[in-house]
């Protein structure tokens, strides 16, 4: 009577121990060899073969298995085959610095501000701009724009000095600060050179600076005249440039000033020296040739004048 050995496999859904890969091996080979030597003498051929196959296919079904189980395993990780990499650490922010850190504008005018944020991470570099804790600022203590424009109040706050803020919006615990001491209007004007000598017909550049003040514009005179091309002084135009007459004047010495528009109190002078050419100079008297009898009956005016040549 022939002796017929099956073996019955069950498959667990979940994931096989050390010992339990061990035996799906062992149980594996032992089909395979079964299949090809355990079969009775008696058996025929055809039966042997059919018997070796199917301990075969067996026994690859049975590798086949383990190796799906395994790597639904994920080499012992989370069942899903593959490795995943741990999640990047959450950005933070490390500083926040405020530049200038001082300023001293002027009321009514404006300063910029520049925040810089530091961290880690794909961090937010953006920032909420404050005004002694006021976010944004009031007409009060002056305001400030979303790029960090501080415009100063028309009137002096009290203190003077407002303190401006940059808040982390990622982080509000991370902030830099810096101040702006407000100060009143005080105009100063300063013109250079402060002295010049010009030749006739020449040209010399004045340079006017207006400090401490909103609006920094300002006249130019000659011997307290404005602007005249014609001026037996000379003439100096918008931009601060003087030409000399081309006959000398009387007083050879003429002042040049500047005066605020903001604040016409306020000015600065200089003076020019006027010289001949360098080809000297002629002098002219009229009326030519006059004849005078010196009788006491008569007199004559007699000019005299004197041009480069």
């Amino acid at each position: 009577m022939k002796t017929r050995h099956s073996s019955k496999i069950h498959l667990v859904r979940h994931h096989p121990s050390s010992k339990q890969i061990d035996s799906l091996l062992r149980v594996s080979f032992w089909t395979i060899c079964q299949a090809s030597n355990a079969i009775s003498p008696l058996a025929t051929d055809k039966k042997r073969s059919g018997c070796k196959f199917f301990g075969i296919v067996a026994g690859y079904v049975l590798c086949l298995l383990l190796c799906l189980s395994i790597t639904d395993c994920g080499g012992g990780g989370n069942g899903s085959g593959t490795m995943s990499e741990p999640p990047p650490p959450a950005p933070t922010i490390t500083s926040v610095t405020v530049s200038p850190a001082t300023a001293a504008p002027i009321i009514g005018t404006a300063q910029q501000y520049t925040a810089t944020v530091q961290g880690t991470g794909s961090f937010s570099s953006a920032v909420t701009w404050m005004v002694n804790n006021i976010p944004g600022g009031n007409a009060t203590v002056g305001t400030i724009s979303g790029t960090g424009l501080y415009a100063a109040p028309g009137t002096l706050p009290s203190p003077s000095t407002v303190t401006i803020q940059a808040v982390s919006t990622q982080d509000n615990t991370k902030s830099g600060t810096a101040t702006a001491t407000v100060s009143p209007e005080n105009v100063q004007v300063a013109i250079s050179p402060s002295s010049a000598s010009v030749q006739l017909g020449a040209t010399q550049k004045f340079t006017v600076t207006v400090t401490g003040a909103i609006n920094t514009s300002y006249v130019l005179t000659v011997n307290g005249q404005p602007t005249n091309p014609s001026s037996t002084f000379g003439n100096i135009d918008f931009s601060g440039l003087y030409t000399a007459p081309t006959l000398l004047p009387g007083a050879n010495v003429i002042t040049v000033t500047a005066t605020s528009q903001e604040d016409m109190s306020k000015s600065a002078s200089a003076t020019v020296t006027i010289l001949a050419t360098a080809g000297g100079i002629n002098l002219s008297i009229s009326p030519p040739n006059s004849s005078v009898v010196f009788d006491g009956s008569k007199t004559v005016q007699f000019n005299a004048a004197a041009c480069r040549p």
